[in-house]
């Protein structure tokens, strides 16, 4: 019946640990424990961080699109040697042949114009029929200058449009192999916008690297000074199971 009785007891077992003999023991294994954490904050030893991760070349360069299209041919495959101006990729774009079309409407329009205008010019100073007034005279000559800087802005627009004309044709600015896997079942017959990535070119005869993914918790180890420099990586490839490089 006396007050917290099950707390007497226990505090009464802890304090005979500290009695006699059971003192000794206690301290003895309190001393063995400190000494197991202490060599396992202090000692070093090796163990190792597993990472998912790619094996590449260092010299990479991405290839982009540089227009808006739909992808119609892709003639390179995964592995394969291309040179600088080989063809990597064609694109088709049906605003550009709207706008084709349009340049092409414009200008039969003004030359039709201009034909025209010079026709009644040319019956006027041969003393036709259809006498033009001076004020006539003078505004047909004001519109046939029109026209012609009309024509000189499709002439301009037409060599803008043979610019992008060209850039539906993707091709090699440098000599590599293309490294991207599946390129043509992951491009052909699908969208693509300006800047986006198509491939990637690498060059297989200059340094290699191994770009590892490692888990957050493992980073403080492999970023801490020291321990990145003449450090063993062992990995194997997907390629080669079983094999270790």
């Amino acid at each position: 019946g006396l007050f917290l009785m099950p707390l007497w007891k226990v505090l009464g077992k802890t304090a005979a640990i500290f009695r006699g003999r059971a003192l000794f023991k206690t301290a003895g294994v309190s001393a063995l424990l400190v000494g197991i954490i202490y060599a396992l904050a202090v000692i070093p030893a090796d163990f190792e961080v597993a990472a998912n991760g790619k094996l590449q070349p260092v010299e990479r360069r991405d290839v982009f699109a540089r227009i808006d299209g739909d992808v119609v041919n892709v003639p390179v495959r995964h592995g394969q040697m291309v040179n600088r101006g080989d063809l990597l990729a064609e694109l088709n774009s049906p605003e550009l042949s709207e706008e084709f079309e349009r340049l092409l409407g414009r200008q039969k329009t003004v030359q039709e114009k201009m034909s025209s205008t010079n026709k009644r010019l040319l019956d006027n100073n041969r003393g036709g029929a259809s006498r033009l007034t001076p004020y006539e005279e003078s505004r047909l000559a004001g519109e046939l200058v029109e026209f012609r800087q009309e024509a000189e802005n499709i002439r301009r627009e037409q060599e803008l449009f043979a610019e992008k004309q060209k850039r539906l044709r993707v091709l090699a600015d440098e000599a590599g192999q293309v490294v991207t896997w599946e390129v043509e079942a992951s491009l052909l017959r699908r969208p693509v916008q300006r800047g986006q990535v198509l491939m990637t070119l690498a060059n297989p005869d200059g340094p290699w690297e191994l770009e590892l993914y490692v888990p957050e918790r493992r980073l403080h180890h492999i970023l801490a000074p020291g321990t990145t420099v003449g450090r063993d990586v062992t990995f194997m490839l997907s390629s080669h199971p079983g094999q270790e490089f």
